[in-house]
């Protein structure tokens, strides 16, 4: 499990394993620097098809993890899409990198833009905005944005019609008053990957 170090002393991220996907954990790597330019804050992980996994975080840097995917093993790409909290995931042979507006503090939520590439190195490209209401924006209203939250997991659901995808918001903050985002964005994918 990764995560953010958040306390004094501590930079970088953060490595905990477990026996268990329950836990309990136990951090056996800490400031765990990653190379590139893109800030230290959010990131996802992605594990491809042949098994290595990488490391993307807001600025935008894909990292190879090392084989126990414990830290860092080669900068694979360092690119500019423009907002925050990346989420990668990989859908037949193509890569995918959501990203928001930089706004999880804002009221109604965040944009989930989605960005797709044919290999880690891109280029990507962007394909649209599948987060935000087709209304105005207006910087002080709660229902600029379907989720209500910034994109953090997406996940596929199999039906008799095919394959469904779903993009699920990471806790949200609105003015102090903090919650776990609820909302699930129903997300079609169309010929050729296009959104």
């Amino acid at each position: 499990m990764w995560f953010e170090d958040r306390g004094s002393d501590l930079h970088g991220y953060a490595v905990a394993t477990s026996p268990n996907p329950g836990g309990p954990f136990n951090t056996t790597h800490y400031n765990v620097d990653m190379p590139g330019r893109g800030k230290i804050g959010d990131f996802n992980l992605l594990v491809d098809d042949d098994g290595s996994a990488y490391h993307v975080r807001t600025g935008f840097d894909i990292v190879k993890l090392n084989a126990n995917f414990t830290g860092p093993d080669v900068l694979m790409s360092s690119f500019s899409l423009g907002g925050e909290g990346p989420v990668f995931f990989k859908r037949n042979g193509t890569y995918y990198i959501l990203s928001g507006s930089g706004c999880c503090a804002c009221i109604g939520g965040s944009s989930i833009i989605v960005n797709m590439a044919d290999s880690l190195t891109g280029p990507w490209t962007q394909q649209g905005d599948v987060g935000s209401n087709p209304t105005k924006f207006d910087p002080h209203s709660p229902n600029n944005y379907v989720t209500k939250a910034q994109a953090s997991t997406v996940f596929s659901v199999s039906t008799s019609s095919g394959d469904t995808i779903f993009v699920r918001g990471r806790t949200k903050c609105a003015l102090g008053r903090g919650g776990i985002g609820r909302g699930a964005r129903r997300v079609g994918v169309g010929q050729g990957g296009a959104v």
